[in-house]
């Protein structure tokens, strides 16, 4: 959100964009790879500057399209370490997903549990995109608080540019 008029105001800045999981997104930082990250759950490390922006909630989401027939298909990816969690911490002796969607694209999980193809595991932020309308959070299964952080090496917190990209986030995304 805070792109637009940042551009607008820095005419000579440049952007590259990488999205990856927050683990690869914070080696590429250590790496000096990467300036900047916004990572959820960051691994804490003696270079970093880990400043919270906000929290999110990783839950199971449904559509009110959902079929009964349909209740039982997850979509998900899998490789989360939050989709992980709750998975485990939902089965609690049952079975309660017999069928799987896989994807690693959260806005093809939240696409695919709005047209009610299945129930999403879903952070809240992405749920509710757009308004969130026809998405509801399942409610009697567990969700995984997620912490949103900026991330970037402590040696380059003096860097002007830097600063106003960190403040112009923060302020953008509570």
């Amino acid at each position: 959100m805070f792109l637009k008029d940042f551009l607008k105001s820095h005419p000579s800045i440049e952007f590259s964009l990488e999205h990856d999981f927050s683990r690869k997104i914070t080696e590429g930082i250590i790496s000096l790879r990467l300036d900047l990250g916004i990572v959820v759950n960051p691994v804490r490390h003696p270079d970093l500057v880990i400043k919270k922006i906000c929290e999110d909630h990783v839950g199971f989401w449904k559509s009110d399209k959902l079929h009964p027939s349909l209740e039982k298909v997850l979509i998900a990816d899998e490789n989360l370490m939050q989709t992980q969690n709750l998975l485990q911490r939902s089965k609690k002796g049952e079975t309660r997903f017999t069928r799987f969607i896989r994807t690693s694209s959260l806005e093809l999980v939240r696409e695919l549990t709005l047209q009610g193809c299945g129930v999403g595991v879903l952070p809240g932020r992405v749920a509710m995109m757009n308004g969130g309308k026809g998405l509801e959070v399942i409610s009697d299964l567990p969700t995984h608080k997620d912490e949103i952080c900026l991330v970037y090496r402590s040696e380059r917190r003096e860097h002007r540019t830097l600063r106003e990209v960190v403040t112009k986030v923060s302020a953008s995304i509570k």
